[in-house]
């Protein structure tokens, strides 16, 4: 019973750095596209804080399901 935290866990981790991994690449893309936007580096900004805290959040969960696991 105590597993399927576990699996959850290891399974919610790959997803978030998948998503951190995605909005990092997308603030990439728009940085190479470029733009004259006011609020340019703001939303690059803010991509690339968002992929961090998602990356945080997945070693969040990958702490927890070893936690558990042991």
């Amino acid at each position: 019973m105590a597993i399927l935290p576990v699996i959850m866990s290891l399974v919610s981790t790959v997803v978030t750095f998948t998503l951190g991994t995605m909005d990092i690449a997308n603030s990439i893309l728009q940085l190479l596209a470029g733009s004259s936007n006011k609020g340019f580096i703001a939303q690059l900004l803010g991509g690339v804080v968002s992929g961090i805290d998602l990356y945080l959040i997945g070693i969040a969960l990958l702490i927890f399901g070893y936690g558990v696991y042991e």
